[in-house]
């Protein structure tokens, strides 16, 4: 098992986190596939451990973590 799986709970539900992905690299305008993007999903995974559970509060939450 990789440490990846080991570190995120897969029973909750994480299609959140790829909305969030899709469109914060939209707004960014970079690649999911990138390592700007890589980034960003590192983020709002740590985010969603965190307890930003919506789309919504996930981008809202990175936002707040830029500034």
């Amino acid at each position: 098992m990789s440490d990846l799986s080991r570190a995120i709970p897969f029973t909750d539900d994480i299609s959140p986190v790829f909305e969030a992905l899709s469109r914060l690299c939209r707004e960014e305008k970079v690649s999911p596939d990138s390592i700007e993007g890589a980034t960003i999903a590192s983020c709002l995974f740590d985010l969603l451990q965190k307890g930003a559970t919506t789309t919504d509060a996930l981008v809202t939450a990175f936002r707040h973590a830029r500034t």
